[in-house]
């Protein structure tokens, strides 16, 4: 269930690193999902396309066999329901059970957020990952355009403020900076952390962060903050090693013990009493 928090918890005052994601995390992106599937339907042809269309909104609107939250193989088209909560069981993309269920490779899709439900849909249809490209890079470049108006962009900087005071700041996206950096500077975000890590591999790449952290730099683990939309990609490697987790769940998948915290958008966290805020920042159109 989702939580609507007023207030930060009693354990913020114990952090002192911040982990965040970029998309759908610190910058709220939904606007541009709908675009993005639009772009895809553009790369494909006539009847693939409003197929496509259909099958992500069903998904999203929970009348899918395959369920939010779940593990999708493309090399199979076999779904594992329970993603990442233990259960083995495997189906086939229309929810007929698949008794011959072998191990899982590694690079599979989690349906935890919208953007990923559209990929795990067009390789269901056989979209060329070229054609994905291109609509990922088309939808990109949208969200770029200083033209382009950012109807929740103003809400990036005051999830910055959250982490004002920490002693490290980081924002890590797995989006590849030549896509992503023209976004963290019309969100006026550039001064908010001392580092950013661009097209970071995650979870592979949050695990070597975190490593570099408690093991290298010896930092304590529950002085450490990964807040994120994904589970599988900002979460899950951050409670492996006992880090802090505010899970940012628009789509209410989360069971109660995903992490620390769960909240709709990463703004539902209000500044406390004498947190320092940035300086004002002209308003993003």
């Amino acid at each position: 269930m989702i939580q609507t928090v007023a207030t930060r918890p009693g354990w913020w005052s114990e952090l002192d690193v911040a982990i965040v994601d970029l998309d759908g995390t610190l910058h709220p992106d939904e606007e541009f999902v709908a675009t993005h599937l639009e772009h895809l339907a553009d790369e494909t042809d006539p009847v693939t396309g409003p197929a496509l269309i259909d099958e992500v909104h069903r998904v999203l609107q929970r009348r899918h066999p395959v369920p939010l939250g779940s593990l999708y193989d493309p090399a199979r088209d076999e779904v594992r329901p329970n993603g990442l909560r233990g259960d083995p069981s495997t189906t086939a993309w229309n929810g007929e059970p698949v008794l011959d269920a072998r191990s899982w490779p590694e690079h599979v899709i989690y349906l935890g957020d919208p953007w990923q439900v559209i990929r795990a849909v067009a390789f269901h249809h056989r979209v060329p990952l070229h054609a994905q490209q291109a609509a990922f890079v088309r939808t990109r470049e949208l969200m770029n355009d200083p033209a382009t108006p950012l109807p929740r962009g103003g809400d990036a900087r005051v999830a910055a403020e959250l982490f004002a005071g920490f002693g490290l700041r980081m924002l890590v996206s797995n989006t590849p900076p030549s896509l992503a950096e023209p976004l963290v500077h019309r969100l006026g975000v550039d001064d908010a952390f001392d580092e950013i890590r661009l097209g970071a591999d995650k979870p592979a790449g949050l695990a070597a962060v975190l490593a570099n952290l408690v093991d290298g730099a010896g930092m304590a683990p529950h002085r450490i903050v990964c807040a994120g939309d994904n589970l599988r990609n900002d979460i899950a490697p951050a409670r492996q090693v006992g880090c802090r987790t505010v899970f940012v769940d628009p789509l209410g998948i989360a069971a109660p013990d995903d992490a620390d915290l769960v909240v709709r958008r990463l703004t539902d966290l209000e500044r406390g009493p004498g947190q320092r805020a940035y300086p004002p920042r002209p308003t993003v159109s």
